[in-house]
């Protein structure tokens, strides 16, 4: 009888059907964790766009009208980068925004002003704002409260976090 080495065809399909099962199961989790991580460096990125805008008003007595005023600061933060997921945008009511570049499906609103009344009152709350229709709960993972405390302009609920 003849001693036969390597493996058959049905072995190798076993083999290559358990690795596709694996990294079917593996992606999404990663495409996840790579999400979660852009979402905390934009979330990051506007607290420190936040205290620069205080800065910048203590410095010049006036509240900046643009984005690139307040990031033309000493900080690290390159809103300018057309590589990164997230568009930044200052807007004329004082709030910083970051929204997601590709998809849309959630974005982070920081107010600059202190609420004058109601139950903000004296704080200067950041929002995460996720879209109705694909609420995958990005927003609950980064640490913000579980509750939906409104919503947030074309579709989105708005969830707290400061």
């Amino acid at each position: 009888m003849k001693n036969k080495k390597g493996f058959t065809l049905i072995e190798l399909l076993v083999v290559v059907l358990i690795i596709g099962i694996l990294a079917s199961i593996a992606l999404p989790q990663y495409q996840k964790t790579v999400e979660k991580a852009r979402a905390t460096e934009a979330l990051t990125d506007l607290k420190i766009l936040r205290a620069a805008w205080d800065r910048y008003t203590l410095i010049h007595g006036i509240t900046p009208t643009t984005i690139e005023q307040v990031a033309d600061l000493d900080i690290q933060v390159d809103i300018a980068n057309k590589n990164k997921s997230y568009t930044y945008g200052l807007l004329p009511t004082g709030v910083i925004m970051a929204g997601e570049r590709k998809s849309g499906r959630y974005r982070f609103v920081a107010l600059m002003r202190e609420h004058t009344s109601g139950e903000y009152k004296g704080r200067t709350p950041i929002f995460c704002d996720e879209k109705k229709s694909d609420n995958r709960g990005t927003c609950i993972s980064l640490g913000a409260a579980p509750t939906i405390i409104g919503e947030g302009t074309g579709g989105y609920n708005r969830y707290l976090f400061d």
